[in-house]
């Protein structure tokens, strides 16, 4: 925990995180799921967002496969995209290196871009971590750069839906643009 929080922030985000895990582990993944789209309402620092977005992008390729929306080849894709999207967030419990100081000492991190599921046919949902509360314009462009759509995303939280049913189906890039950063992310229109 960093000094000036709460002291109770640790144990809310363990029990939560603890809480996701034992449904995952009990194959309950719609539990689970559940419990990690909330993570902003029980976790305080960005590390503890990024440990639960990595939970979340692997648990709910795994409730995709199990649930037959992806094929085993699609799930080691998607899996490997969550450890190298979240690499370094992809454990449970905080490192020892960082415990034995007591703190840990952030800056502002990199925003990142998730969208799931892949393929997607009516909606799209995109996620950033860590949560955004403010205006961020977006841009969807076909593989020549062709601008298709162009709009605003009002951000209270961490997770968008992007309604793309009117797409043609094919590969297509999402941008958002941020005050000091522009991330893009593929997307598949089944």
């Amino acid at each position: 925990l960093d000094p000036t929080d709460p002291t109770y922030a640790y144990d809310l985000f363990k029990y939560h995180l603890d809480l996701a895990q034992a449904y995952r582990v009990a194959g309950h993944y719609t539990e689970a799921l559940d419990i990690l789209h909330d993570a902003g309402n029980w976790t305080t620092t960005i590390d503890q967002q990024l440990r639960a977005a990595f939970w979340l992008c692997s648990c709910g390729t795994v409730d995709a496969y199990y649930a037959g929306e992806i094929n085993f080849e699609t799930f080691t894709l998607q899996i490997q995209n969550c450890h190298d999207t979240y690499d370094g967030f992809n454990f449970k419990r905080a490192p020892l290196a960082n415990a034995s100081k007591g703190y840990t000492v952030e800056s502002t991190p990199p925003q990142i871009l998730t969208l799931y599921p892949q393929p997607a046919s009516q909606s799209l949902t995109v996620q950033i971590t860590p949560s955004q509360f403010d205006a961020v314009p977006y841009t969807i462009t076909n593989l020549t750069g062709q601008i298709i759509e162009q709009g605003v995303f009002n951000w209270h939280g961490n997770t968008q839906d992007l309604d793309i049913h009117t797409l043609s189906s094919g590969l297509y890039l999402l941008s958002l643009k941020f005050e000091n950063d522009t991330k893009t992310q593929k997307f598949i229109k089944h």
